[in-house]
C-alpha cells in the first residue's frame, strides 16, 4: 500500500492501529495517545476524525490491523490506495500486448484439401 485512511471515532488510549509489512511483521504501532485530543469523548469533533496514513517504499506497509484493549474500537469507511506499479511490471504488460498484437497481425495460412 501506499496510503491508507479511517474514520476514527472516539479516539480512546487503548486503541491501536499496527502498520503490518511484509509476513504480517509489525513496522509500527500507533496508540490513541498518540492522536491530539486522545480522550475517547464519543460527542466531541476533535476526537471523531478521518486519519491518514503514508507509506514509503523503503518500509512497505500490506496490512492494517486495528485493535483494543479496552471496550471497543469504533471505526468506519477504510481506505487504502496501492502503489504505483514498478517499471519492470509496465514493462511486462508492453510486451505482453505487443505480443498479442504481433499474433494478430501474422497472416494466416490457408489450407488446401482435395
Amino acid at each position: 500500500m501506499s496510503s491508507a485512511s479511517l474514520y476514527w471515532g472516539s479516539v480512546d488510549a487503548y486503541n491501536f492501529v499496527d502498520l503490518l509489512g511484509p509476513g504480517g511483521v509489525l513496522v509500527r504501532s500507533i496508540a490513541g495517545t498518540e492522536l491530539p485530543s486522545s480522550n475517547g469523548d464519543q460527542t466531541a469533533v476533535s476526537t471523531n476524525r478521518r486519519v491518514f496514513f503514508t507509506f514509503t517504499p523503503d518500509q512497505p506497509v500490506t496490512a492494517l490491523r486495528l485493535r483494543s484493549t479496552g471496550t471497543a474500537f469504533e471505526f468506519d469507511n477504510i481506505a487504502a490506495a496501492n502503489a504505483v506499479p514498478e517499471p519492470a511490471s509496465w514493462a511486462m504488460l508492453i510486451v505482453g500486448f505487443g505480443l498479442v498484437g504481433a499474433g494478430m497481425r501474422r497472416p494466416h495460412r490457408k489450407s488446401v484439401t482435395a
